[in-house]
């Protein structure tokens, strides 16, 4: 019986805390992502000749593109902190 009564004021002082806590709050700390990171990303274009000229304006366009990528992932993960 004595060993008992410590298990019960365990039990009891347990489920008391707990129905005394605060519940969790619902509303967001952080801020909500801007619009523009939910639309999927260009896709990138294919060279229709076989010039290296062409090539080369491709892959300017393409860092272009990373480019815009990275600042935008950046804005966010400094809105984040």
């Amino acid at each position: 019986m004595k060993s008992l009564s410590p298990c019960l004021l365990i039990a009891v002082l347990t489920l008391s805390g707990c129905a005394n806590s605060n519940p969790p709050s619902t509303t967001s700390m952080r801020p909500s992502l801007p619009a523009n990171l939910s639309k999927p990303a260009e896709p990138v274009d294919r060279p229709m000749t076989d010039s290296w000229d062409d090539l080369g304006v491709l892959y300017l366009g393409l860092l272009k593109q990373y480019g815009q990528c990275v600042t935008e992932r950046a804005g966010v993960q400094a809105a984040g902190r």
